[in-house]
């Protein structure tokens, strides 16, 4: 699988990041999540999925809650790329399997690239957030509990109907099988799991508003699926 295009999501940066720096990072990146695909995800859903993470976690240190908690002088660089380089390498979708840890991997991996281009302190606060990331009953700096928030909101809301959609059709599945997923007990569960985990109130504020729009996002689907000739007046 070649390596996802990334000069379409250096132009996302904002304008005091360097880009040259970043692009370096992006492009080691975007190898390392060419290297294997995630069953049932889209080609270079791991960078693609990170670089969404690192936006959302920068938007996530702006609300005032976040703010008060103390984020260091490196937070938004810091909080960017471990959201660009969390799951890297996450093989499989759910836990890990036994005896891997892709956070630890991802840490590995950022405390061996990162110092040479940003330096020694923000290599190791990076490779902190990034093991922490998915160990949510340990203590974690600031940083690290912006990245575990913006790691949650990113996988509900419309981006949950599209990743129950695509996995779906990997799986030779129809709409029906998507829905069955969005509506049953497995996806009722990952939800309570973010709700009861998320940090920040900023964060459970968007989580609250993602889900409330997947809800009627669903609604809408099965309302067409039904073939009703009005299905807004069963949504909204």
């Amino acid at each position: 699988m070649a390596p996802t295009d990334v000069s379409r999501l250096l132009d996302d940066l904002p304008p005091d990041f360097d880009r040259q720096r970043f692009a370096a990072v992006y492009a080691e990146a975007a190898g390392a999540a060419a290297a294997a695909r995630t069953p049932g995800r889209e080609p270079g859903y791991r960078l693609l999925h990170g670089h969404r993470v690192a936006r959302l976690g920068l938007e996530l240190l702006d609300q005032p809650d976040v703010a008060a908690a103390g984020p260091g002088p490196h937070a938004r660089i810091v909080v960017w790329l471990a959201g660009l380089i969390h799951d890297l390498f996450k093989e499989t979708l759910g836990a890990d399997p036994p005896g891997t840890d892709h956070a630890d991997l991802a840490a590995r991996w950022a405390e061996a690239r990162l110092p040479g281009h940003f330096g020694g302190e923000v290599g190791r606060q990076v490779a902190e957030a990034c093991y922490l990331h998915n160990k949510r009953h340990l203590p974690a700096p600031v940083e690290a509990q912006v990245l575990q928030d913006a790691d949650l909101l990113d996988h509900f809301g419309a981006q949950e109907v599209w990743l129950a959609a695509y996995y779906s059709g990997a799986r030779n599945q129809g709409l029906d099988d998507g829905l069955a997923y969005l509506t049953g007990p497995r996806n009722a569960g990952w939800r309570r799991y973010a709700l009861d985990h998320v940090r920040f109130d900023s964060a459970r504020a968007s989580l609250q508003e993602r889900l409330r729009y997947a809800d009627a996002l669903v609604r809408r689907l099965e309302a067409e699926s039904r073939g009703r000739l009005w299905p807004s007046g069963d949504v909204w």
